[in-house]
């Protein structure tokens, strides 16, 4: 078991934003934490191998590619496969304004982000710290731990908490490469999954409540909005730009998600802060 310490430990209630400790864990089989009622957060990215993870009487098993972020006042207990040894990159962090940080981005009760892939930037972050002055580490550490909260908020909400099955994850994914993009056909998207259309249709639907050509016309209006309220483009511009081969299609489309026309949704909302209209998955 080798560890390298990329912050070396500072002690308990340095200030309202205190980085503890931060380094890179090179597990063995011996490796184990276990904490009762812990006062600081831990935040850690796996960059290869497996392991186990147990807060409160939750159990998860991290991997390649995952990630984790527990909360203070928490007993938990993690510990490496001895098999497959987790390498792993980690934060430990305490203080009221980064606990208000994490309340902030609704991630209180999150804890486990699966192929959130954040190892590369934990690695990013490490090499920034390490080689910045002695008198600037800490200063850029709280700004890059800032930037990791974020990433482990986008994750949660990508992949809809930890409710998201791998295969709608990976249709997700591929609808959203497609946005801007001719709208693949459902027999395109069963050979992707290796699924039939019956099945591909209900894992979509009960992970993220529509069908997958639904979703991606949700999302295709969406950026739709998103441009209209943001620049001159024209409606037959835009059109083309989402793969809509007639203007006069998207025009009635949208409107009927929106409630209005794309000029008129231009005319109200360019210049202001965007807010969308209605319920758009309608």
């Amino acid at each position: 078991m080798r560890e390298k310490f990329i912050i070396p430990y500072r002690g308990m209630s340095g200030g309202p934003f205190h980085i503890q400790a931060a380094g890179i864990s090179y597990c063995d089989g011996s490796y184990r934490i276990q904490r009762e009622n812990s006062q600081f957060f831990v935040l850690e990215a796996i960059e290869s191998g497996r392991g186990t993870l147990r807060v409160g009487n939750q159990t998860f098993h991290p991997q390649s590619g995952d990630g984790y972020l527990i909360s203070a006042h928490t007993s938990h207990c993690y510990y490496s496969d001895s098999r497959d040894p987790w390498i792993k990159y980690w934060f430990n962090v305490d203080g009221a304004a980064f606990e208000s940080l994490v309340r902030g981005f609704e991630l209180s009760e999150a804890v486990y982000f699966p192929q959130c892939h954040l190892a590369p930037f934990f690695a990013a972050a490490m090499r920034e710290i390490a080689e910045a002055p002695p008198e600037s580490a800490v200063e850029l550490a709280v700004g890059l731990v800032t930037r990791i909260v974020r990433k482990f908020y986008l994750a949660h909400h990508r992949n809809g908490g930890d409710t998201i099955s791998p295969t709608g994850r990976q249709l997700k994914e591929f609808l959203d490469q497609h946005i801007c993009g001719e709208t693949p056909k459902l027999e395109e998207l069963c050979r992707l999954c290796e699924l039939s259309e019956a099945q591909l249709l209900r894992v979509f639907k009960r992970d993220f409540g529509q069908s997958p050509l639904a979703y991606l016309l949700q999302a295709k209006i969406h950026l739709a909005c998103q441009f209209l309220s943001s620049s001159n483009i024209t409606v037959k511009e835009l059109a083309g730009m989402l793969h809509f081969t007639d203007p006069f299609y998207f025009s009635r489309v949208f409107k009927r998600k929106t409630g209005c026309s794309p000029r008129d949704y231009h005319r109200k909302t360019f210049g202001r802060q965007e807010v969308l209209p209605g319920n758009l998955s309608k």
